[in-house]
């Protein structure tokens, strides 16, 4: 048995289209794409789910991941928006590590920093989102479809 990647675009109304891996793959480690100037300017939902394969056949549906890819005019991943989700991504490491160093240098008492659930908050809301249950079923029918 292996494991295998699904990758699902929802539009505004919705509706969902399969992706190419390959092209969310040069899409996501070039941010460069020839094959989504169609979604230029947008930012697109995206499910992408890892699957069990058997006989090349999707046996089942191991997980799957709901993001926003954000376009730019061109229809590239903004470079920008992906700097700024790497950035609040990493924030809540970087807090860990100004709370190791404030206790190596021992200092105390009790310090509170909202930024990290700041960070967390605008990540979750402009790089996720959250799939209603027709939306669910509508990528299970994709990936397994009735026999």
């Amino acid at each position: 048995m292996g494991t295998g990647v699904r990758v699902h675009f929802l539009d505004e109304e919705g509706q969902i289209s399969r992706i190419s891996t390959a092209k969310f793959n040069e899409l996501t480690s070039t941010g460069v794409s020839e094959h989504f100037k169609a979604y230029a300017g947008q930012s697109v939902r995206c499910a992408v789910s890892f699957v069990q394969i058997e006989n090349r056949k999707v046996k089942h549906i191991s997980y799957t991941e709901y993001s926003i890819i954000h376009f730019d005019q061109n229809g590239n991943q903004d470079e920008a928006e992906s700097a700024r989700e790497l950035e609040l991504a990493m924030s809540g490491f970087n807090i860990l590590e100004k709370v190791r160093k404030h206790r190596e240098k021992g200092e105390s008492g009790n310090v509170l920093n909202l930024n990290p659930k700041i960070s967390e908050r605008k990540y979750q809301n402009d790089f996720n989102w959250t799939p209603t249950q027709e939306q669910i079923n509508a990528i299970i029918r994709d990936i397994l479809p009735s026999k």
